[in-house]
């Protein structure tokens, strides 16, 4: 009897979701530029605290290197603190990227 009611409780949220108001479309067309500032303001932000959290991540990682005991474990480290060091070169590139999109998006008109 429980798989009854289950079965009828399913069948009544997709009745309800079915019916639910999809939330209308965005007009298609320019963004204003105040909006196109904040999109810029926003992913630079986001990048910028990719990189902090980056860094953090690498100096526990490397003082974790400094107290290993083993030479797999010294070698797990050594390989996941290039790898960091590999991707936080790849953001400097891309942060200067999203500064001088921000600097246009934002410059008054």
């Amino acid at each position: 009897m429980p798989t009854r009611r289950y079965s009828v409780l399913l069948a009544l949220a997709v009745a309800s979701t079915a019916h639910a108001q999809m939330p209308s479309a965005p007009e298609t067309g320019k963004t204003s530029p105040d909006r196109k500032c904040e999109l810029a303001e926003k992913r630079l932000a986001k990048e910028q605290k990719l990189i902090v959290e980056l860094k953090d991540e690498i100096a526990q990682d490397k003082k974790a290197r400094e107290s290993c005991g083993t030479a797999g474990a010294c070698l797990r480290f050594d390989n996941a603190i290039k790898g960091m060091e590999t991707r936080l070169s790849k953001h400097g590139p891309r942060l200067e990227k999203l500064q001088g999109e921000v600097e246009k998006a934002c410059k008054p008109a």
